[in-house]
Parts: structure tokens; sequence; C-alpha cells
């Protein structure tokens, strides 16, 4: 039954998206709601010396210089330095606030 509720709970739009420091997201919907969500970044730092060939540029890759480019779009997805998210899923996952 809670599923269900959480299926056709409405979910607002995605106001504005961070990327923190410690690579989760930070995505803040219009009625004032934050929710967090790991990033595609994090699992890559999380495993940077399981990768074969490892590099300086591996270590340092250019988005830690330039920052994030985030894309809001119509829909409720955005994208984080070219990784596709949905604002939906994120919003009905357990990763409010405290």
């Amino acid at each position: 039954m809670e599923g269900e509720i959480l299926m056709t709970q409405q979910v607002p739009e995605v106001k504005s998206v961070s990327l923190l420091p410690n690579f989760n997201l930070c995505v803040t919907y219009d009625n004032g709601e934050v929710r967090f969500a790991d990033s595609e970044y994090k699992n890559m730092e999380m495993h940077v010396f399981d990768r074969a060939n490892l590099g300086a540029t591996n270590l340092t890759p250019g988005w830690y210089w330039i920052g994030p480019e985030i894309k809001l779009s119509d829909n409720n997805h955005f994208t984080v330095n070219g990784g596709d998210y949905d604002g939906n899923a994120i919003y009905q996952s357990d990763s409010k606030e405290d």
C-alpha cells in the first residue's frame, strides 16, 4: 500500500542541483524539500585505484577545476557533467535532508 502511495504522489519540480564536494548531488525542489543522491562521479572516485592504466589524469580530471556543468530539463530530469538523472526517482527515494 505504501508503495502505491509513493507512485501516485505528486513530485514537485526540480528547482536547483548542486554537486557537493563528496560527489553527492543535492537536489532542491520547488516545494523547498531537498534530496541527496550519489552522482556517477562518486562511484568513479571510490574505485579510482581499482582501474587498470591509472594515470595522473584519472586522479585530477578537468571537472575538478572547472566545476560542474548542470542543465535542468522540463521533464524533471537533469544532467551533471553529461550524466543523466531523474529528479522524480530521486524525490521518491529515501534520501531526505534530516
